[in-house]
């Protein structure tokens, strides 16, 4: 089964969104990076999206704390694992977290 990852310029507006839907794990963390690290180069400032991110291992979240310094805020639903993951592994105290109650 070939992992599904999805990301997706939803705003060119400063600071840019960056939609993520799908998994991010071992098999897809370097799409992640790699958008980020476009995005930040290109635009700067980035609003991460995270409201239609199914799962984020480990590995993902390393992701997140390396592009720390280019992130705006994340973006999580407020009832998913995600918002629980982040939440544990202390990532609001480098990058805001904001959540999409909706």
């Amino acid at each position: 089964m070939t992992p599904q990852l999805t990301i997706i310029l939803l705003e060119v507006t400063r600071p840019v969104r960056l939609q993520v839907k799908g998994d991010v794990d071992l098999a897809t963390f370097d799409q992640l990076d790699a958008a980020l690290t476009e995005a930040t180069t290109q635009y700067g400032r980035v609003v991460l999206d995270l409201t239609e991110t199914t799962f984020m291992s480990s590995v993902g979240i390393r992701v997140l704390y390396t592009h720390a310094a280019g992130l705006s805020a994340v973006l999580v639903s407020s009832t998913s694992i995600i918002h629980r993951a982040l939440s544990i592994a202390g990532l609001g105290v480098v990058i805001p977290i904001e959540l999409d109650n909706s």
